[in-house]
């Protein structure tokens, strides 16, 4: 076994990165905590050590909104967030949202980003 800290950042190939920049920011309140140069940037959500990396370089292999077997990336949110006003949000700023309900005593949404990344919010 190897000892990890865990997962540490998730890298999306985006098409426009201000785009995906706003989207993550009004959305999740992510901040930008490293640049290089117009086609790469990581962004974290605040106060926590997870980490999103979004390469909009035309070179990266991939394409944007491609999972690659990846179902969707999920956002544990604050029980009693107000989840339609967060759908509200991701709609505002670029996203869609797929499908919401309730299951096992808990709430949950699943939304996409500008590039078609699926992700699924729920509370705990």
């Amino acid at each position: 076994m190897i000892e990890t800290f865990g997962v540490t950042h998730l890298n999306l190939r985006v098409a426009d990165m201000a785009r995906s920049l706003r989207f993550y920011r009004e959305v999740f309140g992510c901040q930008e905590v490293l640049r290089e140069g117009d086609e790469f940037v990581i962004i974290a959500t605040p106060g926590t050590k997870d980490a999103i990396s979004l390469d909009a370089d035309p070179t990266s292999p991939g394409k944007p909104g491609d999972m690659g077997g990846i179902t969707h990336v999920g956002w544990r949110i604050k029980r009693g967030a107000d989840l339609p006003e967060a759908l509200r949000l991701v709609a505002a700023a670029g996203g869609k949202v797929v499908r919401q309900g309730e299951g096992d005593g808990r709430i949950y949404a699943y939304v996409t980003d500008p590039d078609g990344y699926k992700i699924e919010l729920f509370d705990e």
